[in-house]
């Protein structure tokens, strides 16, 4: 990626247990000095974005003038200055380890299930299934502490990438005047009447 890596490309880097879209503004071949950051303090990113940088030279320049300006975050100000939907968002996924399937075969004869059981089940079943739709059957808040602990547990393992589309294609619905087998008098005096 360091070869491909350009001012202006979005890249996906780790920012606590989740991953965040980010913006390259510069590229440096070591620290500055002076700086309190140590080299084993950095974190590698995850995947680049864009081979051809998304945003131009000028406007990484505005940004960085509006950002001090208005004492706003610069990646926010980016964000802001991009159309609505160019940003990935980073989806969380979850699968079932090889524990977490001899756990679920163990639990199997216990009945009723435990919520623990049922959302194991449910990742078992759909092989790898979006937290979001886990979110929808068990709540966000309770859907997001299970799937940390089990997590923890080396029971499932919780996967994160870009989602899927971005921004989606924009249609624009045209029409047309066709001749009739009337002839052309009937097409004209249609076209009269739809301009009134």
């Amino acid at each position: 990626m360091q070869q491909l890596a350009q001012p202006g490309s979005r890249i996906v880097v780790p920012f606590g247990r989740k991953f965040v879209t980010g913006y390259i503004v510069a590229l440096r071949e070591g620290l500055r000095p002076g700086t309190s950051l140590k080299q084993s303090d950095i974190k590698d990113a995850k995947e680049l974005l864009d081979v051809i940088p998304l945003v131009t030279p000028e406007l990484l320049e505005l940004t960085r003038w509006v950002s001090e300006y208005y004492l706003a975050p610069w990646g926010e100000v980016i964000k802001a200055a991009l159309p609505p939907g160019i940003s990935p968002t980073i989806e969380q996924f979850l699968s079932v380890t090889a524990r977490g399937r001899t756990e679920l075969s163990e639990s199997r004869s216990v009945y009723p299930q435990t919520i623990r059981q049922r959302l194991l089940q449910m990742v078992s079943e759909s092989g790898e299934i979006g937290l979001a739709a886990v979110s929808n059957q068990f709540g966000s808040s309770q859907a997001t502490k299970l799937a940390r602990e089990l997590e923890r547990d080396g029971v499932v393992e919780i996967l994160q990438r870009p989602g899927s589309e971005f921004v989606k294609a924009k249609y624009q619905r045209r029409v047309r005047l066709v001749q009739t087998i009337d002839g052309p008098e009937t097409v004209h005096k249609w076209a009269e009447i739809c301009q009134h």
